[in-house]
Formats: C-alpha cells, structure tokens, sequence
C-alpha cells in the first residue's frame, strides 16, 4: 500500500510538471523493493531527470540501472568521438564495428518487420519500461555528445531485436542506427532500410499511449 501511494505521488508530480519533486518519491520506491519490480519507477526517475533537462543525471542514472539489467555499455575512445561529432573520417574503433555487426546479426536471424506489424499485439510493460530506459539514455548521450552514444543505439536496436518486441520507443533508436550506417560504413542501402522501418514504427503507433505525452 505504501509502495502504491509513493508512485501514485510519483506520477501525479511528473504530471502535474512538478519533475523535480519525482526524485523523493521515485528514491523511496526503489529502496525499498526487489531491483525487478523497480523497473517502471526507475524509467519514471529518469524520465523526470530527462524532463528538466538533467542530461548528466539522466545518464548516470539509466546506465547504472542498465548495468544492473546485464547491458554492456562501453564507450568509444572519446578523441574518436570527437572527430565522429566534427565529421571527421578515421578508423572506426572495434567496440563500435562489433556492436555493429551483433545488431546485423540478430536482424539477419529474425523477421524485423514481422516484429513491427505485431509489435501492438505483444504488449510486455516491462520490456517497453526498458526500452524506455534505452531511448532516453541514448538521447541524453546525444546532449552531452558522449561517447557512450554509439554503442547505446546499438543496444537499444540489439534489445529489441533479441527479445522481439518493438514498441514506438525503438522509432528514435532506429533513426538513429541509420544514421550510424551512412555516416560510418557509408551504407545507404541499409541505411534507408532501417530509416523505413523506423518509419513503419511510428505509423502503427500513432494512436499508442506514452507517458512522454
């Protein structure tokens, strides 16, 4: 009952625009339950940090619940990542080329568009709260141009990918594993693959229900 009145609190905050009164109830929540049943209140205190434009918080925050989840989230050499943000040209490390190939991996093993048209139909609240989680801290690696970013969107398109579920959150992460494909191996035939089905994403959920709404 206490559990369910702290996230009641919780949620009326963030709706109401109070974001920065969520960290208190959210904190209190998640110290006192199972790290499996926090889930949807982490995403909720890192979405109130996303919401106030706490970016360094939104990151730190979601990577530390992602490590705990069993994510690998390694960064780029950060003078890479430079030269990536500046248009630089250079070799492009392994850690990327790997997360890389693992996502053509998994996309070559799976029907990726079969998984968008029933993405409606499979709703899972805890694998969407996940995906939740991704998106916002691949978007606030973006902000802070960290080098956490590239490596991030291959997560988010992997996670979705190996657990078969593709919700309106992976439009972003999509879009974002496109970009990736034209301006690092200068694919475009991938490239405008990935940009359609994140296309394909946001049509089939134009009506779906988003707590960013």
């Amino acid at each position: 009952l206490c559990s369910g009145l702290y996230k009641g609190a919780a949620y009326a905050s963030f709706a109401c625009g109070f974001s920065n009164e969520v960290p208190q109830y959210a904190n209190a929540i998640i110290k006192n339950v199972p790290f499996k049943e926090s889930i949807e209140t982490q995403y909720l205190l890192i979405l109130s940090f996303e919401t106030i434009k706490k970016h360094q918080e939104t990151m730190t925050t979601g990577i530390s619940v992602l490590r705990r989840l069993g994510f690998d989230t390694p960064g780029v050499p950060r003078l890479y990542f430079s030269h990536l943000v500046g248009g630089v040209s250079g070799t492009i490390p392994s850690v990327i080329t790997e997360s890389m190939s693992k996502v053509e991996d998994l996309a070559s093993r799976c029907n990726v568009d079969g998984l968008i048209d029933c993405g409606q139909s499979k709703f899972d609240a805890t694998k969407r709260d996940i995906l939740k989680i991704l998106d916002a801290v691949t978007l606030a690696a973006i902000y802070l141009q960290s080098p956490y970013f590239p490596n991030m969107v291959c997560e988010s398109v992997s996670y979705a990918l190996k657990q078969e579920y593709v919700s309106v959150e992976s439009v972003s992460t999509f879009s974002l594993y496109c970009h990736l494909l034209i301006w690092l191996k200068e694919d475009y035939t991938e490239g405008r693959k990935w940009a359609m089905r994140a296309k394909r994403i946001l049509e089939s959920n134009k009506h779906s229900p988003s707590i960013r709404e």
